[in-house]
């Protein structure tokens, strides 16, 4: 494949209709360990799912997790609440909403502070933020998993104290292993009416009650991928012994994203079909893999020796006994530097782009190839 001359990226990336970058929406997949404290306290073997949302904002007109596409708020509600994302966390305690808004990516990832040990200081530090965002504002959990009066502050500060490690600073307690596939700005009308709905089931109906076979983090996070237009719907509820044949585990969940969008090779014809039928492939400029160590043991949690179990997966073959460690070899520039990744894409968007054109393709994915490059493009000539 040849590449374009660096002039042109240039000239390409200015004459783009918009940057890719800042402004682009995308879903990031995080499958994650088993998590251990240092009081004993061990957690499930699957470990836990979570997602970050870039371009979703959580709605802080409505009294209990909402979330709505940042474009629809105000610039007085982007002044109060400045930020572009959110991310969407499920936790098995939840009784009254079936998942939580982080509206920051760090404070939900790394807990907001660099790579060390945690400290109790970083607790307080971790509840007085939450609280600020109002992270765990209307957020009630099973009777007798927390102390305090259910609508108050010294409720949601021990709400955000017992989620810790699994819906913020998930990384303090748990390695993560994730993928994130920019998505149409357009589905995230989509992603939004299916999260609010389902937050209003258990808001105004029964409590949530999750169920490792059935409902469970995983169903939550693919189904937002489901409304992103990147994967198939995954069925929650299920009786026994049909949830046995709709397993939802987080390991094999990243390795079906990793495959999905990171690892299959660029083709011509699936490329097309793809955006013929869902206006975008997810195997695409930016859609990359990253893996984050545990933190250092701290006060709180040990992170030696956590496990992540994974399932079979019978549709693939030679992948079949492979494990989120295993799929660490796959960590290479192409699939994990967003550069690396933009000079792989440039060359293979020219040579798409110059064969659509000499085929006289439907304008359609012809200009989906011009945008794609023009993001590459951007990327490389930051």
């Amino acid at each position: 494949m040849r590449t374009l001359p660096l002039a042109l990226i240039v000239f390409i990336s200015l004459s783009a209709s918009a940057a890719f970058g800042d402004e682009s929406p995308y879903f990031e997949y995080c499958g994650t360990t088993q998590w251990k404290t240092t009081d004993g306290q061990v957690g499930g073997g699957t470990g836990h799912a979570f997602t970050y949302i870039k371009g979703l904002c959580k709605n802080y007109s409505e009294k209990y997790p909402q979330v709505v596409p940042c474009d629809e708020l105000t610039s007085d509600e982007q002044s109060a609440h400045p930020h572009d994302g959110v991310g969407i966390s499920l936790d098995k305690n939840f009784s009254n909403v079936n998942w939580i808004a982080v509206p920051d990516r760090d404070l939900m990832f790394f807990g907001s502070i660099e790579r060390r040990s945690p400290t109790a200081n970083d607790v307080v530090a971790l509840q007085r933020k939450a609280a600020e965002l109002k992270v765990f504002e209307g957020v009630k959990l099973l009777d007798g998993k927390v102390e305090g009066q259910f609508g108050t502050d010294a409720y949601a500060d021990n709400v955000a104290r017992n989620t810790l490690g699994t819906d913020i600073a998930v990384n303090w307690a748990r390695s993560l292993y994730c993928v994130k596939i920019p998505v149409k700005k357009e589905s995230l009308i989509s992603v939004a009416a299916y999260l609010n709905k389902q937050n209003q089931l258990y808001q105004f109906g029964e409590p949530y009650k999750w169920d490792k076979f059935s409902n469970n983090c995983v169903h939550l996070s693919m189904n937002q991928g489901h409304a992103l237009g990147i994967n198939k719907h995954i069925s929650t509820d299920r009786p026994m012994p049909l949830a046995l044949f709709n397993l939802a585990l987080p390991a094999n969940a990243y390795m079906m994203y990793a495959d999905l969008a990171v690892l299959k090779k660029p083709s011509y014809g699936k490329i097309k079909k793809d955006v013929r039928n869902n206006g975008f492939s997810t195997t695409q400029v930016g859609s990359l893999l990253s893996n984050h160590e545990a933190y250092p043991n701290g006060e709180i949690f040990l992170t030696e020796g956590l496990g992540i179990q994974t399932a079979p997966r019978i549709s693939k073959p030679f992948k079949l006994l492979m494990t989120p460690e295993k799929y660490k070899k796959y960590l290479t520039d192409e699939n994990s530097n967003e550069s690396s990744n933009a000079q792989k894409w440039v060359a293979v968007y020219r040579e798409f782009l110059e064969k659509a054109e000499k085929k006289n393709e439907e304008q359609k994915f012809i200009d989906y190839l011009k945008n794609q490059l023009h993001a590459a493009s951007d990327i490389l000539a930051q």
